[in-house]
C-alpha cells in the first residue's frame, strides 16, 4: 500500500472501510419497498430510462446508486476531517470545545474548516463560517493562529490566499486547496494524490469481500483502466 508520511496505515484503512462498508450495506439491505418509500420521481424514470435506453431494472439499479451517493456526500468530508486530524501533531476539534471547526494543529497555530468541494456552502453558510472564523481569530488563545477554509476539490488550485467576502477580509483567515493543505499537514508534497492512491489500493484489496457481500462478481472492474482514470481525475480536479 502507498505510504502516507506521518499517518498510521491502520487509521487510513479504518477510515476507508468506514466509507465503503455502509455503501455495501445500503445496496444489499435496501428492499424494493424501502427504495420506493423515498418517493421516486416518475418523470425522472420516463426521461432517463428512455433517453439513456435503460430497462426498468437498470434504471432502478442506477437510482439506488444515486440515492446512496447522495447520502455519502457528507461522509467524504468527514473522511478528510478524520484523516487530517490523525496526522502526527494534529487533532480533530471536538464539538464541546465551542470552536465549530474541524481540525487543528496541536499547538493551535493552525485551525481549519474542511469542505469536500468548493461549491458546498451557500451564501448564508459562507457568511456564517467567515464570521465564526473571525470571532475565533479575536480570542486571546488564537491571536497568532491562522484559520483556513480548506476546499478538498477547489474551483482553481492556487496557493493559499486571504479569504475575501465582498470587501471584508481578515489577515489570518485564508482559503486553501486540499492538495496544499495536505502537504502542509504531512510535511510532504503530493500527499493528497498519494492518499487517494492508497484508498484505491485498500478497496482493491477488499475485492473478494465486496463480491461476497454483494453476491456479484466484479468482472467489469479492470484495475489498470480504473487506475488510469483515477490519475486523470487527480490531475484535473485537485
Amino acid at each position: 500500500m502507498t505510504k502516507i508520511k506521518n499517518l498510521s496505515d491502520a487509521i487510513l484503512e479504518q477510515e476507508t472501510e468506514k466509507l465503503f462498508k455502509p455503501l455495501l450495506n445500503s445496496l444489499t439491505d435496501l428492499s424494493q419497498k424501502e427504495f420506493e418509500s423515498n418517493k421516486i420521481d416518475p418523470l425522472s424514470f420516463i426521461i432517463e430510462s428512455l433517453v439513456l435506453n435503460q430497462t426498468p431494472e437498470e434504471w432502478v439499479t442506477n437510482e439506488r446508486f444515486r440515492q446512496v451517493q447522495k447520502s455519502l456526500s457528507n461522509a467524504y468530508g468527514e473522511f478528510h476531517q478524520n484523516i487530517l486530524g490523525s496526522f502526527d501533531g494534529w487533532r480533530i476539534i471536538h464539538k464541546n470545545e465551542g470552536l465549530k471547526l474541524d481540525v487543528c494543529k496541536q499547538d493551535k497555530t493552525i485551525l481549519a474548516e474542511i469542505k469536500n468541494k468548493h461549491n458546498t456552502m451557500n451564501s448564508s453558510s459562507t457568511k456564517e463560517t467567515f464570521n465564526k472564523m473571525k470571532e475565533i481569530a479575536s480570542r486571546p488563545d488564537y491571536k497568532k493562529s491562522t484559520i483556513y477554509l480548506v476546499q478538498i476539490i477547489p474551483k482553481t488550485n492556487k496557493p493559499p490566499q486571504k479569504w475575501m467576502l465582498g470587501e471584508e477580509s481578515h489577515e489570518r483567515i485564508q482559503i486553501a486547496s486540499g492538495s496544499w493543505f495536505y502537504d502542509r499537514v504531512s510535511g510532504e508534497n503530493g500527499t493528497l494524490a498519494n492518499l487517494l492512491q492508497a484508498v484505491y489500493e485498500i478497496i482493491l484489496s477488499k475485492k473478494s469481500t465486496i463480491e461476497q457481500t454483494t453476491g456479484q462478481k466484479l468482472a467489469g472492474w479492470i484495475p489498470q483502466k480504473t487506475e488510469d482514470y483515477l490519475q486523470h481525475l487527480i490531475k484535473t480536479s485537485l
